[in-house]
């Protein structure tokens, strides 16, 4: 029976690390272990309520795994703060070599154990082999609502991969529509209709500006605002320091105030240029990535972020949130359904622990920034 021991990850294990890499290189596996700081889009700073954790898996003292876990509080109606996990991908050597296959349960059963309130988000589908184990021992999965608005349609037509890959009359007619601008003139028929339905950009009377700082108004912002949800976590100033740091690349954050100069709310928005995704192909990608609002003000929110999206070039936007509010703010400014690969794992424990609050009928809210940050859309 081989020993193995689950321990946080140390700077002396870089060589480890770097023959378990060279292991999954060798065996044509994906997967890779880094002995730097988990998330690393994550900047934690003194008094930060983000705690930051690696675990490494030894198997007779030779690295086989890891796993990370990022903790924060969350907001339970009716209940306040409680802490929460997220369970990051784990990494193991069973996707190479089926000597290790048990590791995958082992990993989880710890993080449960340790962390008995804890979710997973993401994955990319529930037919890959974390999102099997995890719906296999009792994890409730759910899909994140996926949302998407096309500002032009010439260059969606050209580049959304669903069309692309499919053969003969439908890519045909995608390529006729996209080269004779048949694409946009229906986009802009389809809008017309939403216009007259009433599910159209709602900025009137509203603006948005750069956030250089968060400060006590994100505060304000958050008091009002997390009783209106089952779950949610902390998205104090201190909270969004770390998840949306001020020197981050590729993040725009932004305030959406009023005429009065009263706030509404924030939202963290990504513009990038795709290359040779495998979903959106070299769009320009507008990723609604985190929001937050004063309850009633949703769609101002949702709208101010599509506006600065179509402002900054992009040709597309999407995004995922599972709040109902925030759900029906998309809806309400024209955004359009499709099918979500983005999942919420809730753990056995955490599913019981929130069981009261949503049957009292408010939803959970999660987004992109619930999971391991945005590191897939720039």
């Amino acid at each position: 029976m081989p020993r193995v021991r689950i321990v946080p990850a140390q700077p002396e294990d870089a060589a480890a690390v770097a023959a378990f890499n060279e292991r999954m290189r060798a065996a044509g596996a994906n997967h890779r272990l880094t002995t730097g700081r988990p998330f690393r889009d994550y900047v934690v700073k003194d008094g930060s309520p983000v705690t930051l954790e690696r675990y490494f898996v030894w198997v007779d003292d030779i690295l086989r795994g890891g796993v990370v876990v990022k903790r924060l509080p969350f907001w339970l109606a009716g209940n306040g703060p409680v802490e929460v996990a997220f369970y990051g991908y784990p990494v193991s050597e069973g996707v190479a070599n089926p000597e290790f296959g048990f590791l995958g349960l082992m990993i989880q059963k710890f993080v449960t154990q340790r962390y008995p309130l804890v979710y997973g988000l993401g994955t990319g589908g529930l037919h890959l082999p974390v999102a099997k184990l995890m719906v296999a021992t009792g994890w409730q999965a759910q899909p994140v609502p996926f949302r998407f608005l096309v500002f032009r349609a010439g260059a969606f037509l050209r580049e959304i991969e669903f069309i692309r890959r499919r053969h003969g009359v439908v890519r045909l007619l995608a390529d006729m529509a996209a080269a004779t601008g048949l694409g946009a003139a229906g986009l802009g028929l389809f809008r017309f209709a939403q216009s007259l339905a009433g599910r159209r950009l709602r900025t009137e009377g509203f603006r948005s500006e750069p956030v250089n700082t968060w400060s006590a108004w994100a505060d304000e912002i958050w008091q009002g605002a997390r009783e209106s949800y089952a779950l949610i976590g902390d998205r104090s100033c201190a909270a969004l320091a770390t998840l949306y740091p001020d020197a981050h690349p590729h993040l725009r954050r932004l305030r959406v105030v009023n005429a009065a100069g009263q706030v509404a709310g924030w939202a963290v928005i990504i513009v990038a240029r795709q290359r040779e995704s495998r979903y959106f192909g070299n769009l320009c990608l507008g990723t609604l990535v985190d929001c937050l609002a004063r309850p009633g003000l949703e769609v101002a929110v949702v709208s101010a972020a599509l506006r600065e999206m179509k402002q900054a070039g992009a040709d597309l936007a999407v995004t995922n949130l599972s709040a109902a509010e925030f759900v029906r703010a998309c809806d309400r400014v024209g955004m359009s359904s499709g099918p979500s690969n983005f999942f919420l794992f809730l753990s056995p424990g955490l599913r019981k622990r929130l069981a009261p609050v949503l049957d009292a009928g408010r939803s959970p809210f999660f987004t992109r920034g619930d999971g391991d940050g945005p590191i897939h859309l720039t």
